[in-house]
């Protein structure tokens, strides 16, 4: 009984290791999707400021198609940030669960 006490010790501790990391992953992915975002978003108002100077309507109208291409993306990026955050306060869920189990067990 003690043995398999002290097994499922270690394995708890293996996985609240392994949610630490994935949970500074999925920060660290937020980050970059989060920075993403402000420089999609920046990039499509940049080009919709090129499109009012531009005299070409071809050109234009392929400016504004990259301009709404880029808003999309950050969209995109936005909803991945969001489940990326939501995912992190899972596992943060799971280490408060895990640590008042543990309470109990001890």
């Amino acid at each position: 009984a003690r043995e398999a006490l002290a097994q499922e010790k270690d394995a708890r501790a293996v996985r609240a290791t392994e949610r630490g990391e994935a949970k500074t992953v999925y920060e660290a992915c937020e980050a970059a999707k989060r920075a993403r975002v402000a420089t999609e978003t920046e990039l499509a108002a940049s080009l919709e400021a090129v499109v009012g100077l531009t005299p070409e309507p071809e050109i234009a109208a392929s400016l504004r198609d990259v301009a709404e291409a880029k808003r999309e993306m950050a969209e995109v990026d936005a909803g991945l940030a969001d489940a990326l955050r939501a995912a992190s306060a899972d596992l943060a869920a799971v280490d408060a669960a895990e640590a008042t189990e543990s309470d109990k067990v001890a």
